[in-house]
């Protein structure tokens, strides 16, 4: 099975908040900023906010079976070789008020260098103390307004995916209700009243 990657970004001015999701068979590494857990799947979907927070990423990014170099940033080696810097293209959420409608390039949280779907999967999950420090620290962000919930985005995400086609279909509803009225007028009342109703509807 190959590994997933996914990307949340929540853009302020001052530490913006990126979390990074790469999902294995047994496991998934969960990178926020420069703080990073390993964590089994039973163990991110024990924490409610967070496991919202990775069907957040999945909605936002593009393409979760690919990641891609930067155009923009390198790493210089103490060796003095250029490394890349790898990211995702995703859908940023603009200081708690809205999901911006263009995809953006976001270098990857806490993966500086190198691919993250080219490396290994992890073989054991990182220790109840510091996934205890990492829940922690997520709670923290809530309850300071730091974040906002991430049902609420998933709900601004759906609105704003669907407003087009509720627009569609209302006015395809007007429009048949259209229809079937001068039908109806047609079949009840003949040709001379129909052309005096059709020139106000």
């Amino acid at each position: 099975m190959l590994p997933s990657i996914s990307c949340y970004y929540n853009h302020f001015n001052h530490e913006p908040f990126n979390f990074t999701f790469i999902k294995y068979e047994k496991f998934i590494v969960v990178n926020l900023n420069a703080k990073s857990v390993v964590l089994t799947i039973k163990q991110l979907t024990s924490n409610v906010r967070l496991f919202q927070i990775y069907k957040l990423s999945l909605l936002l990014t593009r393409e979760t079976d690919k990641s891609y170099p930067s155009t923009v940033d390198r790493f210089i080696a103490s060796d003095g070789r250029i490394l890349e810097v790898f990211g995702t293209w995703t859908r940023r959420y603009w200081k708690q008020s809205s999901i911006e409608e263009s995809y953006e390039f976001t270098n990857f949280a806490n993966s500086p260098i190198g691919n993250p779907l080219e490396e290994s999967e992890p073989t054991i999950a990182s220790t109840n103390s510091k996934i205890r420090r990492f829940f922690r620290y997520i709670k923290y962000l809530y309850k300071m307004e730091r974040l906002k919930e991430p049902n609420e985005i998933i709900g601004e995400y759906l609105k704003a995916e669907t407003t087009e086609m509720f627009k569609y279909f209302n006015r395809y509803i007007a429009h048949e209700c259209k229809v079937e009225m001068l039908s109806s007028i047609m079949h009840t009342y003949g040709s001379d009243v129909y052309r005096s109703v059709q020139k106000f509807v």
